[in-house]
């Protein structure tokens, strides 16, 4: 279920994808797989420009998930559905918080126009 929904994701089907991986939450709320469905349901949503969605899912991710490879994505993802929502100050705080976590970071030239 996962691949079926990570495959219309790359094709860029997002509400597809979105279907897909909420169906797979439901079915297996416990699964392996349920960080990478909630990540890729959260940025389905920002492709669609669902931002308050994809805050919402993102801003607990990190609580639910505090050592999983994709929270660095999450966090810079939460950042700028943030500024689409007009609330700035917050957005430079996690995008101020994500490069003092991940002064390494591949997202700092973007996080610097942000």
């Amino acid at each position: 279920m996962f691949l079926a929904g990570y495959c219309l994701y790359s094709l860029g089907q997002y509400g597809e994808a979105i279907h897909d991986m909420e169906r797979l939450l439901q079915r297996y709320p416990k699964g392996k797989w349920r960080a990478e469905a909630e990540y890729l349901v959260g940025v389905s949503y920002f492709r669609i420009q669902k931002f308050t969605e994809t805050v919402a899912l993102f801003r607990d991710f990190w609580r639910y998930y505090p050592r999983h490879p994709l929270i660095e994505s999450t966090r810079y993802v939460l950042a700028w559905s943030l500024i689409n929502l007009g609330q700035y100050t917050e957005s430079r705080r996690t995008f101020e918080e994500m490069l003092l976590d991940y002064p390494e970071t591949r997202f700092s030239d973007p996080i610097f126009w942000g």
